[in-house]
């Protein structure tokens, strides 16, 4: 019933907490981000009692089906929303998550869903999903895709992730301005590596990186670490 309840509550929702998005959440807008939170599937309709309706289908269709195989057979799509639909299969049935994952890596063709599959697939572990880890580590559809893929690949102590995070490094597009929220993600990851070839790469030929890398470098870098290597940079 609060699904389409438009009662103001205490809560204030925003897209980005640097932009003017904010506003104030009814309850029946709550409570439908409560429920696609619990059940990792979203409800998109044109108002309130629409739904509704939704979730009562959804519902009965779990009742009839089962969560796993709604899950598995959403998750092996890799649409949109396949990654939050992942998160809860890998929850609640992980024995059955692996197959479902993969194929929804196989099949995604947007790149922030295949980044989100292959983040929930590295909390699993198997020889299959290494072997798809490595495979999106090389050819991954975005360098986000690839670095989710190095960051489970280093976790597992696979010697192949710095490597292949350095050649990302030295790619000539990642100068460009619009690789800045990328190329930060990308210097966070080599930097908590500690690895000795990782600063010199990152000090090497700094001045040619663009304004915002170079930024990000020396702020996330260790203060004594960073004037030991960028000192004359």
């Amino acid at each position: 019933a609060s699904l389409n309840d438009n009662r103001l509550t205490r809560s204030v929702g925003f897209w980005r907490n640097f932009t003017f998005s904010h506003q104030v959440l009814s309850v029946g807008v709550a409570s439908k981000t409560i429920l696609e939170r619990i059940t990792g599937h979203r409800f998109e309709g044109k108002g309130g009692e629409d739904i509704k309706q939704k979730a009562h289908a959804w519902w009965a269709d779990v009742q009839r089906r089962g969560e796993k195989q709604i899950l598995q057979e959403a998750v092996s799509t890799g649409g949109d929303g396949a990654g939050e639909q992942a998160e809860r299969l890998a929850q609640a049935y992980p024995k059955e998550a692996q197959e479902a994952i993969i194929k929804g890596i196989q099949r995604a063709t947007n790149p922030y869903v295949q980044e989100h599959l292959v983040r929930v697939l590295g909390g699993l572990h198997s020889p299959a999903i290494d072997v798809t880890l490595r495979q999106q580590l090389r050819n991954g559809i975005d360098l986000n895709v690839r670095l989710e893929a190095a960051k489970a690949l280093y976790q597992r102590n696979d010697p192949s992730a710095v490597p292949a995070m350095l050649s990302e490094w030295a790619r000539p597009t990642l100068s460009s301005e619009r690789s800045g929220f990328r190329g930060r993600q990308l210097i966070e990851f080599l930097i908590e590596t500690r690895q000795p070839q990782v600063m010199e790469a990152l000090g090497r030929d700094l001045a040619k990186r663009s304004l915002e890398l170079r930024r990000n470098i020396i702020t996330s870098v260790p203060k004594d670490t960073a004037v030991k290597t960028f000192g004359d940079s």
